[in-house]
């Protein structure tokens, strides 16, 4: 086998090991819990801790879901929240639509404009390390939200009782956006638009919203970006030790982490440390191997100019493996 394959099994191996590391801190209830109150309208201002006691209903998967069963709402008592939420994996495939997988799938309770009242909502949270590839994330993501949405006859409503659809909010992490969608957080929502007369209930349509965060390259410093992009940039970050992470989520965000939580953010950081180093490696070669190339050129260039005098353009080409166009250019430089 290839040495070249080997290595690519190797990476390929890491950075599985990473991502299943990463959506692993991302299934934490209090992480979560900072991301609704990032980007989710009902629980803006609203203090996490009391957000992560309003999950009730996580399905963490690495299985095929789609239809079915996720995201059963498992009525988790107050004082007897885990930190770490717990849930099945389902898999639902769909005649003539496909499979499709989900990162992480909770249900929560989101607070109503009536005090003491609560509406159950979903919530996809799906971590994309290489950032746009080859389609809009943006259609994917509403792609996602349907079948959430579709989901839910026979779960959430039967036959015709569309009014008690639940809400479905898609969350992407772009781990690694292009330059322009870094440090930000961008929502599409569905909303109405009075072409003509006044009417239109923004609480009967907006059954989806797609909220996309961009992490920046480098930790952003508290004043410029926002509490939640400081707090993936943290997790997600290849750069910062497991000491700094750590520092970081307990002083700044006052997340402690148990045994168990310190163990997985320490081996993401390794798995973090291998993925980089092999980067630098992959670099260095690269650049080396383009040196050699370089310097293979320079030398043709230079016996080429040396032959100008005995031999013709033609041959010269031919012999060294140029172009006509770059000994003529070569022969009109000695000209001058």
């Amino acid at each position: 086998m290839d040495k070249n394959l080997y290595c690519d099994l190797e990476v390929a191996d890491m950075k599985i090991r990473y991502d299943a590391y990463a959506k692993a801190i991302l299934s934490y209830r209090i992480i979560l819990a900072h991301i609704l109150v990032g980007v989710v309208p009902e629980y803006e201002g609203m203090d996490p801790e009391e957000v992560a006691r309003l999950i009730e209903a996580p399905a963490l998967s690495a299985a095929p879901v789609g239809t079915g069963e996720q995201a059963r709402s498992f009525g988790i008592p107050a004082d007897a929240v885990p930190p770490l939420v717990k849930g099945e994996n389902t898999e639902s495939r769909i005649p003539g639509e496909g499979v499709i997988t989900l990162d992480i799938l909770i249900s929560a309770l989101a607070p109503e404009q009536t005090a003491g009242s609560y509406r159950k909502t979903l919530v996809d949270v799906e971590a994309q390390n290489c950032g746009f590839t080859g389609y809009w994330i943006e259609a994917r993501a509403v792609f996602y939200c349907s079948r959430v949405i579709s989901s839910q006859q026979g779960r959430e409503f039967t036959d015709s009782h569309y009014e008690q659809i639940l809400t479905v909010n898609s969350v992407w992490i772009l781990t690694d956006p292009p330059a322009a969608a870094r440090n930000t957080v961008t929502r599409y929502t569905f909303q109405p638009e009075n072409l003509y007369g006044e009417y239109g209930d923004r609480k009967r349509c907006d059954l989806m919203r797609v909220i996309l965060i961009g992490l920046p390259k480098e930790l952003p410093e508290p004043e410029e970006s926002t509490p939640l992009i400081r707090l993936l940039t943290t997790i997600f970050s290849l750069k910062l030790s497991f000491t700094e992470k750590r520092d970081i989520l307990t002083e700044e965000f006052g997340i402690r982490m148990d045994p168990e939580t310190e163990g997985r953010m320490q081996e993401m950081c390794n798995w973090s440390e291998a993925i980089e180093r092999d980067a630098l490696e992959r670099g260095e070669k690269i650049g080396m191997e383009r040196g050699k190339e370089i310097g293979m050129e320079l030398n043709r260039l230079e016996n080429a100019r040396e032959l100008l005098d005995v031999l013709s353009p033609e041959i010269i080409a031919q012999k060294l493996k140029l172009s006509l166009e770059t000994v003529l250019g070569l022969r009109a430089g000695t000209d001058h």
